[in-house]
């Protein structure tokens, strides 16, 4: 346990150091403000439009926004702080087989297994505050401007996207231990996420591909159901262990 207290102490400060925590956490900072902003300004910005479309002969109608529009622009515009994070974090394991830093922590007595929990624990709980601090500016904002009571499933919602992504950050210990190229990496990472993307498509499947739990948004309007994931949710953590325990195997046997 000492081991893994003290990796995962260097692993906070290697991110600090690095500027990498503040950098995420102004990433979605930015986003959270963005959502209410942009669905505030909408309206104002159409009315500008419309001015000038008026003296074409086109008319545009009245745009009126709420809590919801908001919430589904939060929706849209998470895959962009997402994108980013995985960017920034999926070479954290390459650079370590890089630069040989892990010979002297395993020569030392580090169990392997305890550097991948480690290393992943501390991208899941960036991961987690980045995305509830978004959440959480995204609905203090709604608050003050509108109502977020006529949203329904609120919580439930967010906290599926939150483990759809979790999944998708699990194959970033498992590309990292079969390949040394970030850019092998994060292909993994594509294909990993495009195959049950693409299965979706089949209505049969749809309901247990994690990529599901990305719908939830259909959730806010009550179009869908909680228990319309679960299968999906059980998938997804299935999917997260296996992953994990692929990636100690792997790495277990990994020439460093």
């Amino acid at each position: 346990m000492k081991q893994f207290t003290g990796f995962t102490k260097k692993e906070i400060l290697e991110q600090v150091r690095s500027g990498k925590l503040f950098i995420i956490l102004l990433i979605f900072i930015v986003v959270g403000i963005m959502n209410p902003a942009i669905t505030k300004l909408t309206p104002w910005i159409i009315d500008l439009l419309s001015d000038q479309l008026r003296e074409t002969g086109m008319t545009i109608p009245e745009i009126s926004v709420d809590a919801l529009a908001s919430w589904a622009q939060f929706y849209k515009n998470m895959p962009i702080a997402f994108i980013a994070f995985m960017i920034f974090f999926s070479g954290t394991f390459i650079v370590e087989f890089q630069h040989k830093t892990l010979i002297n922590m395993i020569t030392k007595g580090m169990v392997r297994y305890k550097i991948i929990y480690a290393k992943m624990l501390i991208i899941v709980v960036l991961w987690t505050v980045g995305y509830w601090i978004s959440y959480g500016i995204t609905y203090g904002y709604n608050a003050y401007f509108w109502d977020n009571t006529i949203v329904n499933n609120l919580l439930c919602s967010a906290g599926m996207y939150w483990l759809c992504c979790v999944w998708i950050i699990s194959v970033i210990p498992l590309a990292s231990a079969l390949f040394n190229s970030l850019g092998a990496c994060l292909l993994t990472e594509v294909a990993a996420f495009l195959v049950p993307y693409l299965l979706q498509m089949i209505p049969k499947l749809s309901k247990y591909m994690p990529t599901h739990l990305m719908d939830s948004v259909n959730l806010l309007i009550d179009a869908t159901k909680p228990d319309d994931y679960l299968w999906a949710i059980v998938i997804s953590i299935g999917l997260i262990i296996i992953n994990m325990i692929v990636a100690v195997f792997v790495f277990n046997k990994k020439e460093l």
